[in-house]
């Protein structure tokens, strides 16, 4: 059983997500810089944008996580087996 933080976003999420929110609001300030300086009839294919890039970045920043867990275990697995 390992310990956590407490209630907080990243135990909520679950572990290792904690960038994420960060990740997501950063991508939504760049997509209201950008929409400032846009005519208004581009409204609806930003929108359309925007959910796909938040909608991609999440999916990558899981994969991108899921695959450094992966390699962390696996050295510590090769570093238990050179020291032991």
């Amino acid at each position: 059983m390992k310990l956590h933080r407490g209630i907080n976003t990243s135990s909520i999420a679950g572990e290792g997500l904690e960038g994420l929110p960060g990740l997501l609001i950063t991508i939504a300030f760049v997509f209201t810089f950008v929409y400032i300086f846009l005519p208004r009839k581009t409204s609806d294919w930003l929108l359309v944008l925007f959910l796909a890039v938040e909608i991609g970045a999440a999916i990558l920043y899981v994969l991108a996580d899921r695959h450094n867990r992966k390699e962390s275990e696996r050295l510590k697995r090769e570093l238990h087996k050179i020291n032991g």
